[in-house]
């Protein structure tokens, strides 16, 4: 059991900005920190996959260029 290695990570964000992240974190019955990590695993999951959907879209569209010739789901797995 390996253990896992955080990083302590210090923000500033506005007073209005705040009070919402306050304000959900008590909705939520959570700390604000807590509220704040899991509100940037979120956005930075989000990013990971606008990216590889972007690159997924370009391959496709290079793929089509160059008229090649692509194989199913199912064959890819044979």
């Amino acid at each position: 059991n390996m253990a896992i290695k955080s990083s302590r990570l210090n923000i500033t964000i506005d007073s209005d900005n705040a009070r919402i992240l306050n304000r959900l974190a008590k909705q939520r019955d959570l700390s604000v920190s807590r509220l704040a990590r899991e509100l940037i695993l979120e956005s930075l999951e989000k990013q990971e996959d606008k990216y590889f959907s972007k690159l997924s879209d370009e391959r496709m569209t290079e793929a089509s260029r160059k008229k090649t010739k692509s194989i199913s789901h199912k064959n890819a797995w044979k």
